[in-house]
């Protein structure tokens, strides 16, 4: 795989600020993918809180006031990344599951070393993702969050078309700066955690 990863990197002019106060991307990259094994970028923010392990190590009551501190979060989106939550559990019946899956947004569970850690432990109770609606100025972008997987929260935005990046890292800032105003100093504070 690693000239189909270098030649995926090689998308130079697409440069971001690394500043704690997310900058915005600076320019307008236009990248086609060259390889068919390549789906798309995605751009991810993750979040844990303190006060709480992460998934594997969570009791079901931890794993449930997760979801529904999540759950009031989504319902405060504002207008341009309002969208729905769908409780996996509900997916599974609904067989939306797959279709979620297939389009890379949700993990499938069966990943050997995730198991063996205990992530997919009580799965997929008290796990979920909100979708944002399209927009339909770049529709090849889907923004979601994923609630209770590796972390407690994940942000993401991904492109399928490999146009306009840009906008899809400014897509998942907008969520992640109202998730770290919303949620304050409540995000664990260890290194590279939270």
């Amino acid at each position: 795989f690693n000239p189909i990863l270098l030649d995926a990197n090689n998308a130079r002019q697409f440069l971001h600020s690394n500043s704690p106060l997310y900058g915005v991307a600076h320019s307008e990259p236009r990248y086609k993918f060259k390889h068919n094994l390549i789906k798309g970028y995605r751009v991810r923010f993750s979040r844990n809180f303190e006060d709480y392990p992460f998934s594997m190590q969570m009791s079901m009551r931890q794993l449930e006031e997760i979801e529904t501190r999540m759950i009031d979060a989504f319902r405060r989106f504002p207008k341009e990344i309002e969208g729905r939550y769908i409780k996996l559990e509900q997916a599974r019946k609904d067989d939306c599951y797959n279709f979620l899956f297939a389009l890379n947004l949700i993990p499938k569970a069966t990943n050997s070393i995730k198991k063996a850690s205990w992530v997919y432990r009580n799965w997929p109770k008290y796990r979920g993702i909100f979708l944002a609606n399209r927009n339909p100025q770049h529709p090849d972008n889907v923004l979601t969050v994923l609630v209770n997987e590796d972390d407690h929260f994940q942000v993401s935005c991904i492109n399928y078309s490999g146009q306009r990046l840009d906008f899809c890292y400014d897509r998942a800032v907008v969520a992640v700066r109202f998730m770290d105003t919303f949620f304050k100093n409540s995000y664990a504070k260890k290194p590279n955690y939270g």
